[in-house]
């Protein structure tokens, strides 16, 4: 509300029915947010709000979203915990970051520890927690409580995420075979390797038919990033500095290197450090050449290197398109490996006497 304190819920009412048309007094001032639905006391994600608005008073509808956008978050009464649901006929992940301006107990979804970000330009850290919550097609799941303060006077930011499934999601076998992407020549790994923090079908943030089969490793920042096999450069981008687990860094912001090679999958390398970048777009680089440096730019409350590989895009689509997620698993002198969260690896496989964290 702009006449009035940013965020604060100044009151609800009920809707009968969707296309139902709303008379509603309000401050002089003051816009409205669209905070409720005809199946309860709902932040309209996906909701679009028409009609006219008055200085004193307001006039709307809701209309009712596509099936497949109507994953909505929900509060429940009290105000201390809030629930995502969802109605529409597709599953749906929603991710909801909040100031860590009070406490906040994570929910039936993945919990970023307290963490902070910053934005590009501007290194000033900012305290937040960041949940990931996947809806199937029905389902109202809790997101997190508060346990001390009100939902409604939280500064939230939230995004609703299409989960299109893959479809092999667990495969047997790998389909290709690739060298480790971090280290490389003349770069010993640390005493006991790598960690990996997320593996395929993470629940944070590995889900879904682009990229279910990723891996995060766990690395200082400056670690020399290689490619996992020869190919060309077909995108680089490495102009940002943004950090953190704000979900607006979900999608963007990030800086990566992108690998495309002949058997028709590509390799994505991200959160790359900010103008590390020593391959250009269009390169022939081999397996095992230096492409740049790991960092913790875009999605990342930590520095890690984000890689995944996809086939590339269906003919017809834009080149920059990704196809569906590819499993692989990392060559070594010992024995091809798949990399497991908990665990900590090296090029030669996982580290001895390293058990899961």
């Amino acid at each position: 509300a702009d006449g009035g304190e940013a965020g604060v819920l100044l009151s609800t009412c009920d809707v009968p029915e969707w296309n139902a048309e709303v008379n509603y007094e309000m401050p002089a001032g003051c816009n409205v947010q669209v905070l409720t639905s005809s199946s309860g006391n709902l932040l309209g994600a996906g909701t679009t709000v028409v009609g006219d608005v008055d200085s004193d008073r307001i006039k709307w509808k809701l209309v009712k979203p596509k099936p497949e956008e109507a994953a909505q978050l929900g509060l429940e009464e009290g105000a201390t915990v809030l629930y995502a649901c969802n109605e529409g006929k597709k599953p749906a992940s929603l991710v909801v970051t909040i100031p860590a301006v009070c406490d906040a107990i994570g929910g039936d979804g993945a919990t970023i520890p307290k963490t902070w970000y910053t934005s590009d330009g501007d290194p000033t850290r900012e305290a937040i927690y960041t949940f990931v919550i996947h809806v199937g097609s029905g389902e109202w799941l809790r997101a997190f409580a508060l346990v001390r303060g009100e939902v409604s006077k939280l500064d939230m930011a939230w995004s609703v995420i299409p989960n299109v499934p893959h479809p092999a999601p667990y495969p047997t076998t790998p389909v290709k075979l690739i060298g480790f992407p971090i280290g490389g020549a003349g770069f010993p790994a640390p005493a006991g390797g790598w960690r990996c923090g997320q593996g395929f079908e993470g629940g944070l943030t590995h889900f879904g038919f682009y990229n279910c089969h990723s891996v995060d490793f766990e690395c200082e920042e400056g670690t020399p990033v290689v490619a996992a096999a020869e190919g060309r450069v077909t995108a680089v981008t490495q102009h940002h500095d943004r950090s953190g687990g704000h979900m607006a860094h979900l999608y963007s912001g990030y800086n990566q290197v992108v690998v495309a090679h002949p058997d028709g999958t590509e390799a994505c390398y991200l959160h790359l450090l900010k103008d590390s970048v020593v391959v250009s777009k269009g390169q022939q680089v081999k397996r095992g050449q230096h492409l740049a440096s790991t960092g913790s730019v875009g999605f990342a409350p930590w520095p890690h290197i984000h890689f995944q590989l996809n086939k590339s895009a269906p003919k017809g689509r834009p080149a920059d398109e990704l196809g569906e997620s590819v499993p692989f698993a990392f060559e070594s002198p010992r024995q091809a490996f798949v990399a497991v969260a908990g665990y900590s690896y090296t090029a030669e496989g996982r580290a001895p006497d390293a058990p899961p964290a």
